[in-house]
């Protein structure tokens, strides 16, 4: 019982900040879904909101194909089973889960007794579970469910490893060096996730256009990506409506006008 409180309440209060951030920046605790707006000068009108849900919902079954296509039945699903697998997320997660599975017939075999109750693990693993559904029902693509899906791989390598009994490594020789590959293995994982973070941007046709307030806009004119173009840049063309909410600045956001 005491666990599932644990959970509860660190359950509620990452939800309560991530509404909150959510109306900070679209006016809706839970963009995009028009649910729970709020009455914020910058809120979106809710069509335009079922406009970007609906080609988010699209896009993560079928990249460039209009959500109209896919309420019509359109066959998506074969080719998501076929690009999903080779998702670099889904290798590692799978990774785990095989070490893992691999662990636990090592363990059964040896007779190592359980030093972490299934029932426990499951509890912990739910919520996970629970959003891996979720995610599929609504938008199946890989980069909204990394969090979950590295919670599942992980948590059962845990697991795994600690039906095995095995003592603490730290004193032998053995120990160190396994600490040293860890350690290695983390450093390569930060210096890859670093460098494709401040990787150069690709270059795409750029246009420009201004709206009502004089605001200038830049917007690709053949794709949906802005690459390294000039801020503010928007993946389409702008609403003539839009307006910084303090002239000169973008720090405090965007506002349409009517």
């Amino acid at each position: 019982m005491i666990l599932l409180a644990r959970m509860a309440v660190s359950t509620i209060v990452i939800t309560a900040l991530w509404m909150a951030h959510g109306v900070i920046v679209s006016g809706y605790v839970a963009y995009p879904l028009s649910v729970g707006s709020f009455p914020v000068e910058w809120r979106l009108p809710k069509a335009m909101v079922q406009y970007e849900a609906d080609w988010i919902a699209a896009w993560a079954r079928r990249p460039r194909i209009r959500p109209e296509l896919l309420a019509g039945e359109y066959p998506w699903f074969h080719g998501w089973l076929v690009y999903t697998p080779r998702d670099r997320d889904v290798i590692g997660v799978a990774t785990a889960l095989l070490l893992a599975a691999g662990l636990y017939v090592r363990g059964r075999r040896t007779g190592a007794k359980s030093a972490s109750s299934l029932p426990r693990m499951s509890t912990f693993l739910l919520p996970s579970f629970v959003a891996v559904g979720a995610w599929f029902a609504t938008a199946p693509a890989i980069r909204f469910i990394i969090g979950p899906l590295w919670v599942i791989g992980v948590a059962t390598l845990a697991w795994a490893l600690a039906r095995l009994n095995l003592p603490p490594p730290s004193d032998t020789r053995a120990g160190h060096s396994t600490h040293g590959l860890l350690l290695a293995m983390f450093g390569a994982a930060l210096a890859i996730g670093i460098h494709e973070s401040i990787a150069a941007q690709p270059s795409f046709a750029i246009t420009r256009t201004t709206t009502r307030s004089g605001l200038t806009v830049y917007y690709p004119v053949a794709d949906d990506r802005c690459g390294d173009a000039p801020l503010p840049c928007s993946n389409l063309r702008p609403d003539d409506r839009l307006e910084l909410r303090q002239p000169g600045s973008m720090a405090k956001g965007f506002r349409l006008v009517k």
